[in-house]
């Protein structure tokens, strides 16, 4: 995440955002595993996913599958914007899971440096 060069990347926080999920869930008394898109998701209850930034093959589809038997998925922003190969998802994101996370995003942007956005919209 801190080397990626994709629309305003830096100053994301990656680490510090995992550890705000992590400490939450171990304060509330959760028991947590660290785990990689390659492992058996069968066993939990559910998923976080902090900034999953990239989404390695069939991850998507792996997550669908373990909403769909009635795992509960947490997924953040910045989340499925990348392939494995560090190309952006063309179709929007998050990228093969629009439909289980109930939202999705067709275009992404940055400000320049002492920009911000003050729509009267975006929290609406």
């Amino acid at each position: 995440m801190e080397d990626a060069k994709g629309p305003r990347n830096q100053g994301l926080f990656y680490h510090e955002t995992v550890m705000k999920s992590y400490q939450a869930f171990r304060k509330s008394g959760v028991n947590v595993d660290i785990i990689n898109m390659e492992q058996c998701l069968e066993l939990y209850q559910m998923i976080a996913a902090p900034m999953l930034y990239m989404f390695r093959a069939g991850i998507e589809e792996k997550l669908r599958r373990f909403v769909q038997n009635g795992g509960i998925l947490v997924m953040t922003y910045w989340s499925s914007i990348m392939d494995e190969t560090d190309l952006c998802h063309l179709e929007g994101t998050p990228h093969g899971l629009t439909n289980v996370l109930g939202l999705r995003s067709q275009e992404i942007d940055g400000l320049y440096d002492g920009e911000t956005n003050d729509s009267p919209y975006l929290w609406e």
